[in-house]
């Protein structure tokens, strides 16, 4: 039975790792069991485990070493057990730029490429591909074409995925599979098409007028690729923003269309690509803003997780669009993903009213101490609807958590200076009333200088806050921190006066 871990234990790498104090030369002595007869699948395939786990942790391995050590794997062909076959397949993309005379296996690669066993057709292409260079290419063609059309899914993908990568390498070779690939754009499998419509458009993407006869065409007949359909949804959007073209253009209406597709990835998709057009009007953002406000009361926490990310975008150019969803955000402050809670409330704080100010810091109360501190927290303050309002309103007051810690060398020890925050992108009126302060950035930064001393609490004066120590135009304000330990996360809390001319 395997033992189940925490995410702390992940987190801090005391979690059991068999192959955490593995010898690359222990593992290549072992490898030499490659040669043994007859073939043990199980040790063999666990051997290649741990060869593929030092690569992938970035151990150096000799060209010497690494040649002999692919040598010895090609032997394991021999033996028809399909998982160590696999695992073979995987060690040779590894060890392709790593060992010399690679291009022994091609002949096995390709009689598995064509063989009647589809559990070994996918990957050989793929590992093929990976070993093969300009001047082999032509001679895997005729192989390729046919891969690429195949009945089976998974072999039609991996020909797909595999001509994709050789694009880099011989663009004017793969051009030539044009007509394959969109054959194998009308499969219906959805993956075969989203990635035969991911290789026409790298193969057409030089051409804004091929490109926007393929949308055209894929626009009309329609997709039943969800993925396929997110594609489009990007390619349009780039399009639009390279050609300047107006939301009256046929991408636009398509891109429209697709708030109304039944997958959830579609609309999401959609919507996004709407909302981070330049230019884009609130009347032109309303179905977008509706679709994620549906979102935001979804059982699924990854649903809810995109839509108030989106909308905390939205709130930063457009916070009246999002007004009508300030009922649905008020109802995550108390979700259980800490994520979406805060997002909610850097959310509200950009478009709710003065009013719902004390009603939010009720809710904001209750999950303060569990935020991490390594979080940067974005503070908003509530944008005043008439000048009359400024002499009243206040900023809200949170707790930030940064981190005071003698293991960086440019952070001094107990009872010094520690640097504290910064605050940018204070929004004036023009009567130079501070209207609203958007997006100030409290954070761990070792190169400003704000200044405090631990235990202290007094005015901020320092450069950046203005000489009598106000944040933009908003005087009085406090920062005071206090820590029992300065190995433990340093408290930071923010409190303001009223709003005055600055």
């Amino acid at each position: 039975m395997i033992k189940k871990f925490d995410k702390k234990d992940e987190e801090s790498g005391s979690g059991s790792n068999p192959f955490q104090h593995l010898e690359k030369s222990a593992v290549l002595q072992e490898a030499r069991i490659f040669n043994e007869t007859p073939i043990n699948p199980r040790r063999c395939l666990h051997i290649l485990t741990k060869i593929i786990y030092l690569l992938n942790q970035g151990e150096h391995f000799g060209t010497t070493e690494a040649t002999e050590a692919f040598f010895a794997m090609t032997r394991l062909f021999q033996s028809n057990d399909q998982t160590l076959r696999r695992m073979c397949y995987l060690t040779i993309k590894e060890m392709a730029n790593i060992s010399e005379d690679v291009i022994i296996v091609t002949s096995s690669l390709t009689k598995d490429m064509t063989g009647k066993d589809d559990v070994y057709r996918g990957p050989a292409i793929r590992a093929l591909c990976r070993i093969t260079d300009t001047t082999m290419l032509q001679a895997i063609e005729r192989y390729m074409k046919q891969a690429i059309v195949d009945k089976v899914p998974s072999v039609s993908s991996s020909a797909l995925v595999s001509s994709l990568h050789m694009v880099k390498m011989s663009f004017d070779v793969v051009k030539r599979w044009v007509n394959e690939a969109q054959e194998a754009a009308s499969s219906d499998n959805i993956m075969v098409q989203y990635h035969a419509l991911g290789l026409l458009y790298h193969l057409r993407k030089n051409d804004r007028l091929a490109v926007t006869k393929m949308l055209n065409k894929f626009t009309k007949s329609g997709l039943k690729s969800p993925f396929a359909y997110c594609m489009m949804i990007r390619i349009a959007s780039k399009l639009l923003e390279e050609t300047e073209g107006g939301h009256d253009s046929p991408l636009f209406d398509f891109i429209e269309s697709c708030l109304r597709n039944k997958h959830e990835m579609v609309v999401y998709e959609a919507a996004s690509a709407i909302v981070h057009m330049p230019n884009c009007t609130a009347r032109e953002l309303a179905p977008a803003v509706s679709v994620l406000q549906l979102f935001c009361s979804s059982p699924k926490a990854a649903l809810r997780y995109a839509a108030v990310r989106t909308l905390n975008k939205v709130a930063m150019k457009h916070p009246s669009a999002v007004t009508a969803c300030n009922l649905d955000l008020e109802n995550l402050i108390t979700d259980s993903n800490r994520s979406i809670a805060t997002l909610a409330i850097t959310t509200l704080l950009k478009t709710g009213s003065e009013s719902s100010v004390d009603r939010l810091m009720k809710q904001i109360s209750s999950f303060v101490s569990e935020i991490s501190d390594d979080k940067t927290m974005h503070v908003g303050t509530v944008k005043p609807e008439s000048e009359a309002n400024c002499a009243t309103f206040q900023l809200v007051p949170l707790f930030f958590c940064i981190r005071a810690t003698c293991s960086h060398p440019r952070i001094p020890g107990p009872g010094s200076p520690v640097q504290v925050v910064r605050a940018s992108s204070v929004n004036r009126s023009r009567d130079g009333v501070c209207g609203a302060l958007y997006q100030t950035h409290f954070r761990k930064s070792h190169d400003l200088p704000v200044r405090l001393h631990q235990h202290a609490e007094r005015p901020a004066a320092a450069a950046g806050f203005g000489p009598d120590g106000a944040i933009g135009g908003i005087r009085g304000a406090t920062l005071r921190t206090c820590t029992k330990s300065p190995l433990q996360p340093t408290r930071l809390l923010l409190q303001s006066g009223p709003v005055t001319r600055g």
